[in-house]
C-alpha cells in the first residue's frame, strides 16, 4: 500500500557567485544510488526546514548557510516512497565545501544541469533554476514595424525572456502581433510570453503566459494547453499564496519602488519585498522601479531575478 505521508526532505540549492550550484553524486549502496543531488535530508521531529537544511548541509559540506530563500516544494512519488522535497536556494554561505560523507561534490552551471543526472523529483528543482534571471517587458507600441525594431534592439541585450504586453490591441490584433514576433524571438533564442486580458485561448500554442493580477484571481487552475513558462501578476501576500496554489512557474512581484506607472501608490521597498518573497515557495521577481544594475541587490532581497521595461528600451 502506497504512503500516505510524504518523507519531508529538505534540499538546498548553493548557489555561488558565477551562478553555478553545488552537486553531489550519491553512494552507489543509497536509495537512487550513482545519482547527482542536491544537498540535503529529511527533516527531524521538531525541527524546522531551515535547522533541517543547516544540519545538513554542516554535515554533508561542512558549510552554513547565512542567507536562504524558498524556492519551490515539490511532491513526487517513487515505487518505494512518497517525498516532499522542500527546495530552499542559498546564496551566501560560512565555509569551504567538501564531501565530508566521502562524496562526489561539483559546482555546475546551472544552464549545464541535466535532468537524466538526477532522480526524478529533482527535475522540476532543474526547471526552477533555468528560467530566466531576466524578464524584459514591451512598452506600448504603435505598430508592428515598431515592435520590429524593438525586437531588433531586445535581441542583442543577451536577455532570454520577453513579455509582450500590448494592452490597447484587440485579442485578434495581438494574436498577429504574437505570432510575429514569436518567429523573430525564436531565431535569437528568446522565449516570448504571451499577455493579454483576454486570455490565451484553448488552442493556441506559446511560449509562454502571463497572468495578470485579476486572471490569477479568477483562475481555477493552470492552463491545461499551456506547457510553457507561466508567470503571474502579484501585488501582495493573498496574490503570492494564490500563484503558489496554481502551480505557475514564478511571479513578479510589484512596485518596489517608485515608478511613473505607480505614481502616488505606496511602493513595497526591499525589506517588504524580502518579507513577502519569503512567504511562498515559489520564483519570485522583482519588478517596478527596478533597474538591470538592482539585480545584485535584489537576488540579496530573495527575488529569484527582475523584470522591467525601461531598461530594456533602445537609447534616445
Amino acid at each position: 500500500m502506497a504512503a500516505t505521508n510524504p518523507v519531508h526532505v529538505a534540499v538546498g540549492v548553493v548557489v555561488n557567485e558565477h551562478d553555478q550550484v553545488l552537486i553531489s553524486r550519491r553512494h552507489q549502496k543509497s536509495h537512487l544510488g550513482g545519482f547527482w543531488e542536491f544537498p540535503g535530508g529529511k527533516v527531524e521531529a521538531e525541527e524546522s526546514v531551515e535547522d533541517a537544511l543547516r544540519r545538513e548541509l554542516l554535515e554533508e559540506l561542512g558549510i552554513e548557510p547565512e542567507r536562504s530563500f524558498p524556492l519551490i516544494k515539490v511532491r513526487h512519488h517513487y515505487a518505494d516512497k512518497f517525498v516532499l522535497l522542500d527546495v530552499w536556494e542559498i546564496n551566501a554561505f560560512c565555509g569551504q565545501p567538501y564531501g565530508r560523507e566521502g562524496q562526489d561534490m561539483r559546482w555546475q552551471g546551472i544552464n549545464q544541469l541535466h535532468p537524466e543526472w538526477f532522480p526524478d523529483a529533482n527535475h522540476a528543482i532543474i526547471r526552477s533554476l533555468q528560467l530566466p534571471r531576466e524578464v524584459g517587458i514591451t512598452p506600448n507600441l504603435s505598430s508592428i514595424e515598431a515592435l520590429h525594431d524593438y525586437l531588433v534592439h531586445f535581441s542583442g541585450l543577451g536577455v532570454r525572456c520577453l513579455q509582450l504586453r500590448q494592452p490597447h490591441l484587440p485579442i485578434e490584433d495581438y494574436r498577429s502581433w504574437y505570432c510575429f514576433a514569436r518567429n523573430i524571438c525564436r531565431n535569437s533564442g528568446i522565449k516570448l510570453i504571451f499577455n493579454h486580458r483576454q486570455g490565451i485561448g484553448a488552442d493556441s500554442v506559446v511560449d509562454g503566459l502571463h497572468l495578470t493580477s485579476d486572471q490569477l484571481v479568477n483562475a481555477d487552475n493552470r492552463p491545461r494547453n499551456q506547457a510553457g513558462i507561466m508567470s503571474a501578476a502579484c501585488h501582495n501576500l493573498e496574490q503570492l499564496r494564490r500563484a503558489e496554489s496554481l502551480g505557475v512557474d514564478l511571479a513578479l512581484l510589484s512596485p518596489v519602488a517608485p515608478t511613473a506607472k505607480y505614481e502616488g501608490q505606496d511602493v513595497l521597498g526591499w525589506q517588504e519585498f524580502e518579507a513577502l518573497a519569503a512567504t511562498v515557495s515559489l520564483p519570485v521577481y522583482a519588478l517596478g522601479g527596478v533597474r538591470r544594475v538592482d539585480l545584485g541587490r535584489a537576488r540579496a532581497a530573495g527575488a529569484f531575478g527582475i523584470g522591467g521595461i525601461g531598461d530594456y528600451l533602445p537609447a534616445g
